[in-house]
Protein backbone atom coordinates (compact mmCIF):
# COMPACT_ATOMS: atom_id res chain seq x y z
CA UNK A 1 0.00 0.00 0.00
CA UNK A 2 1.16 3.54 -1.14
CA UNK A 3 1.61 6.18 0.98
CA UNK A 4 0.97 10.06 0.15
CA UNK A 5 4.41 10.91 1.48
CA UNK A 6 6.42 9.23 -1.28
CA UNK A 7 8.06 10.86 -3.65
CA UNK A 8 6.29 9.12 -6.45
CA UNK A 9 3.21 10.14 -4.78
CA UNK A 10 4.22 13.75 -4.52
CA UNK A 11 4.71 13.36 -8.63
CA UNK A 12 1.48 12.28 -9.27
CA UNK A 13 0.26 14.87 -7.14
CA UNK A 14 2.08 17.54 -9.04
CA UNK A 15 1.68 16.20 -12.33
CA UNK A 16 -2.49 16.16 -11.70
CA UNK A 17 -2.25 19.82 -10.23
CA UNK A 18 -0.89 21.22 -13.19
CA UNK A 19 -3.56 19.00 -15.82
CA UNK A 20 -5.87 21.18 -13.81
CA UNK A 21 -4.51 24.55 -14.39
CA UNK A 22 -4.01 23.97 -17.60
CA UNK A 23 -7.59 23.72 -17.82
CA UNK A 24 -8.86 26.35 -15.98
CA UNK A 25 -8.60 29.55 -14.21
CA UNK A 26 -8.54 27.77 -10.65
CA UNK A 27 -5.19 26.96 -8.73
CA UNK A 28 -4.64 23.84 -6.75
CA UNK A 29 -3.20 23.18 -3.46
CA UNK A 30 -2.59 20.46 -1.92
CA UNK A 31 -1.84 19.74 1.35
CA UNK A 32 -1.02 16.32 3.31
CA UNK A 33 -1.07 15.79 7.09
CA UNK A 34 -0.24 12.75 9.23
CA UNK A 35 -3.19 13.79 11.26
CA UNK A 36 -5.75 16.80 11.86
CA UNK A 37 -5.00 16.95 15.59
CA UNK A 38 -3.34 14.74 18.35
CA UNK A 39 -6.48 14.17 20.24
CA UNK A 40 -4.94 13.62 23.56
CA UNK A 41 -8.33 13.20 25.37
CA UNK A 42 -8.54 10.26 23.55
CA UNK A 43 -5.52 8.52 24.49
CA UNK A 44 -5.78 9.74 27.89
CA UNK A 45 -9.05 8.62 28.18
CA UNK A 46 -8.40 4.93 26.62
CA UNK A 47 -5.74 4.81 29.61
CA UNK A 48 -7.96 5.60 32.63
CA UNK A 49 -10.56 2.76 31.24
CA UNK A 50 -7.70 0.56 31.16
CA UNK A 51 -6.35 1.85 34.54
CA UNK A 52 -9.73 1.49 35.97
CA UNK A 53 -10.02 -2.26 34.54
CA UNK A 54 -6.86 -3.30 36.21
CA UNK A 55 -7.57 -2.05 39.71
CA UNK A 56 -10.92 -3.56 39.34
CA UNK A 57 -9.16 -7.09 38.69
CA UNK A 58 -6.58 -6.31 41.34
CA UNK A 59 -9.27 -5.45 44.36
CA UNK A 60 -11.83 -8.12 43.48
CA UNK A 61 -9.14 -10.71 42.54
CA UNK A 62 -9.58 -14.41 44.45
CA UNK A 63 -5.78 -14.81 44.38
CA UNK A 64 -3.85 -12.56 47.29
CA UNK A 65 -2.12 -9.85 45.77
CA UNK A 66 0.13 -7.72 46.82
CA UNK A 67 -1.46 -4.35 48.01
CA UNK A 68 1.45 -2.22 47.64
CA UNK A 69 1.63 -2.83 44.11
CA UNK A 70 -1.81 -2.08 42.80
CA UNK A 71 -1.00 1.53 42.71
CA UNK A 72 1.92 0.63 40.24
CA UNK A 73 0.38 -1.84 38.60
CA UNK A 74 -2.95 0.92 37.89
CA UNK A 75 -0.57 3.88 36.93
CA UNK A 76 1.32 1.34 34.67
CA UNK A 77 -1.77 0.15 33.05
CA UNK A 78 -2.82 3.78 32.33
CA UNK A 79 0.68 4.39 30.56
CA UNK A 80 0.82 1.64 28.73
CA UNK A 81 -2.15 2.05 26.91
CA UNK A 82 -2.67 5.35 26.72
CA UNK A 83 1.15 5.36 24.85
CA UNK A 84 -0.24 2.34 22.91
CA UNK A 85 -3.39 4.51 21.49
CA UNK A 86 -1.32 7.14 20.70
CA UNK A 87 1.13 4.96 18.84
CA UNK A 88 -0.84 3.13 16.62
CA UNK A 89 -3.43 5.00 14.72
CA UNK A 90 -5.14 2.29 13.94
CA UNK A 91 -6.57 2.41 17.35
CA UNK A 92 -6.93 5.91 17.65
CA UNK A 93 -8.76 6.15 14.29
CA UNK A 94 -11.18 3.31 15.36
CA UNK A 95 -12.10 4.98 18.86
CA UNK A 96 -12.38 8.44 17.66
CA UNK A 97 -16.22 9.59 16.70
CA UNK A 98 -17.10 10.54 13.28
CA UNK A 99 -18.55 14.12 14.83
CA UNK A 100 -14.95 14.71 16.40
CA UNK A 101 -12.87 13.59 13.44
CA UNK A 102 -15.19 15.37 11.10
CA UNK A 103 -15.12 18.50 13.44
CA UNK A 104 -11.25 18.59 13.44
CA UNK A 105 -10.12 17.63 9.85
CA UNK A 106 -12.15 20.89 8.89
CA UNK A 107 -10.57 22.73 11.34
CA UNK A 108 -7.13 21.60 9.81
CA UNK A 109 -8.42 22.38 6.44
CA UNK A 110 -9.53 25.63 7.61
CA UNK A 111 -6.53 27.07 9.40
CA UNK A 112 -4.42 25.62 6.22
CA UNK A 113 -6.22 27.58 3.92
CA UNK A 114 -4.91 30.36 5.42
CA UNK A 115 -1.47 28.73 6.06
CA UNK A 116 -0.66 28.12 2.41
CA UNK A 117 -2.09 31.57 1.21
CA UNK A 118 -4.60 29.88 -1.00
CA UNK A 119 -6.73 33.20 -0.78
CA UNK A 120 -3.95 35.20 -2.17
CA UNK A 121 -4.74 34.70 -6.13
CA UNK A 122 -5.66 37.31 -8.59
CA UNK A 123 -8.82 35.93 -9.12
CA UNK A 124 -9.62 34.39 -5.58
CA UNK A 125 -9.96 31.04 -7.79
CA UNK A 126 -7.52 28.96 -5.64
CA UNK A 127 -8.63 25.34 -4.28
CA UNK A 128 -7.10 23.78 -1.35
CA UNK A 129 -7.21 20.02 -0.95
CA UNK A 130 -6.54 18.61 2.44
CA UNK A 131 -5.73 14.94 2.87
CA UNK A 132 -5.20 13.86 6.19
CA UNK A 133 -4.00 10.40 7.03
CA UNK A 134 -5.28 9.54 10.37
CA UNK A 135 -8.68 10.19 9.76
CA UNK A 136 -8.10 8.91 6.23
CA UNK A 137 -10.27 12.42 5.18
CA UNK A 138 -9.77 14.99 2.00
CA UNK A 139 -11.30 18.59 2.39
CA UNK A 140 -11.64 20.66 -0.46
CA UNK A 141 -12.10 24.26 0.30
CA UNK A 142 -11.99 26.90 -2.33
CA UNK A 143 -11.63 30.20 -1.92
CA UNK A 144 -14.76 32.69 -2.79
CA UNK A 145 -13.96 32.90 -7.04
CA UNK A 146 -14.95 29.07 -6.89
CA UNK A 147 -18.31 28.57 -6.32
CA UNK A 148 -18.49 24.92 -6.55
CA UNK A 149 -22.43 24.83 -6.50
CA UNK A 150 -21.96 25.80 -10.17
CA UNK A 151 -20.27 22.67 -10.74
CA UNK A 152 -23.17 20.31 -10.37
CA UNK A 153 -22.90 16.55 -10.13
CA UNK A 154 -19.12 16.75 -11.78
CA UNK A 155 -18.21 18.08 -8.73
CA UNK A 156 -19.54 15.83 -6.60
CA UNK A 157 -18.20 12.87 -8.52
CA UNK A 158 -14.71 14.10 -8.22
CA UNK A 159 -15.04 15.00 -4.24
CA UNK A 160 -16.20 11.31 -3.74
CA UNK A 161 -13.29 9.47 -6.18
CA UNK A 162 -10.87 11.74 -3.97
CA UNK A 163 -12.49 10.59 -1.08
CA UNK A 164 -12.33 7.17 -1.88
CA UNK A 165 -8.73 7.27 -2.99
CA UNK A 166 -7.88 8.85 -0.04
CA UNK A 167 -9.93 5.95 2.43
CA UNK A 168 -8.02 3.59 0.63
CA UNK A 169 -4.81 4.44 0.51
CA UNK A 170 -4.31 5.02 -3.37
CA UNK A 171 -2.37 8.12 -4.42
CA UNK A 172 -2.40 7.12 -7.73
CA UNK A 173 -6.18 7.22 -7.83
CA UNK A 174 -5.92 10.21 -5.74
CA UNK A 175 -3.90 11.81 -8.54
CA UNK A 176 -6.46 10.41 -11.27
CA UNK A 177 -9.36 11.73 -9.54
CA UNK A 178 -7.39 14.86 -8.88
CA UNK A 179 -6.83 15.69 -12.23
CA UNK A 180 -10.73 14.22 -13.01
CA UNK A 181 -11.26 18.30 -12.03
CA UNK A 182 -9.75 19.74 -15.07
CA UNK A 183 -12.69 19.26 -17.21
CA UNK A 184 -15.15 20.10 -14.52
CA UNK A 185 -13.33 23.11 -13.96
CA UNK A 186 -12.67 24.26 -16.86
CA UNK A 187 -16.69 24.33 -17.81
CA UNK A 188 -17.45 27.03 -15.38
CA UNK A 189 -13.93 28.65 -15.05
CA UNK A 190 -11.86 28.51 -18.39
CA UNK A 191 -7.74 28.94 -18.38
CA UNK A 192 -7.34 32.81 -18.86
CA UNK A 193 -5.36 33.87 -21.75
CA UNK A 194 -2.88 35.99 -19.28
CA UNK A 195 -3.36 33.34 -16.56
CA UNK A 196 0.11 32.49 -14.05
CA UNK A 197 0.77 30.27 -11.90
CA UNK A 198 0.62 32.34 -8.84
CA UNK A 199 0.90 29.16 -5.85
CA UNK A 200 3.10 26.09 -5.74
CA UNK A 201 2.35 23.40 -7.68
CA UNK A 202 3.98 20.45 -5.27
CA UNK A 203 1.93 19.26 -2.21
CA UNK A 204 2.87 20.54 1.00
CA UNK A 205 3.50 17.43 3.20
CA UNK A 206 4.52 16.77 6.68
CA UNK A 207 4.14 13.77 8.88
CA UNK A 208 3.27 16.17 11.86
CA UNK A 209 -0.69 16.88 13.01
CA UNK A 210 -2.26 20.16 11.07
CA UNK A 211 -2.12 23.26 13.32
CA UNK A 212 -6.18 23.68 14.36
CA UNK A 213 -5.98 26.48 16.31
CA UNK A 214 -3.56 28.90 14.98
CA UNK A 215 -2.68 29.95 11.39
CA UNK A 216 -0.53 32.16 10.17
CA UNK A 217 -1.67 34.52 7.96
Amino acid sequence: MSSFFSDEAKSKIVEAVREVESKSSAEIVVTVRGRSDDYREVDLVAGLVAAAITLGLLIYHPAELDEDLMPLETVAAFALVALIVSRVGAIKRALLPRSKRDARTWMAARAQFVEQGVSCTRDRSGILVFVSELERAVRIVPDVGIDAAKLGDGWKACVERLEGAVRSRDPGAFAAALASLGPVLEAKYPRREDDVNELPDAPDVAATAAPTTEARS
